[in-house]
């Protein structure tokens, strides 16, 4: 589908994540984007957020993380749109090593397979596009001692 964009304005910003640097933010149909010089593409500047936990502890195996809830039978994220995975904010209790695993539409496609070994955790340097109607589940693989009631945050921007 071919789509118009009206840009209004336009001013300069600086960019806060990735590898620093400067834009242009634009207003496309009423909705600030940002040339990502870092991640090679327009992106909004409004963000989503998709929080997941295991609401659990002395977790020493592989659990799959529950969506924006304590109730585990929730445990996966639909997208809306088109969007783009910038960043991810690990927190946990206690510090073992354990893989996050980010898994698109229950196919075994694994995005992000990070090793953490520490109770916080931060990388701002993802650029995984995904398509509206795509969903999300997160599976968190201990490898060794154990995690206490960890949470994920994933952190999009809609692509343009």
């Amino acid at each position: 589908m071919n789509q118009r964009y009206n840009i209004i304005e336009s001013f300069y910003t600086p960019i806060a994540s990735g590898t620093g640097g400067s834009s242009t933010v634009t207003i496309i149909n009423n909705t600030a984007t940002i040339e990502d010089p870092f991640r090679n593409k327009t992106l909004s500047v409004d963000r989503i957020y998709a929080n997941f936990c295991i609401n659990s502890k002395n977790i020493s195996s592989i659990r799959k993380f529950s969506y924006n809830s304590i109730i585990s039978s929730l445990n996966t994220f639909t997208l809306i749109d088109n969007y783009t995975l910038i960043s991810f904010l690990y927190n946990s209790s206690n510090q073992s090593n354990a893989d996050i695993k980010i898994i698109k539409n229950n196919i075994n496609i694994v995005f992000l397979n990070t090793l953490v070994s520490e109770k916080t955790k931060f990388d701002d340097t993802l650029n995984i596009d995904f398509v509206s109607n795509d969903y999300i589940s997160v599976i968190l693989d201990v490898n060794s001692g154990h995690v206490d009631y960890p949470i994920l945050s994933l952190e999009f921007a809609k692509k343009y």
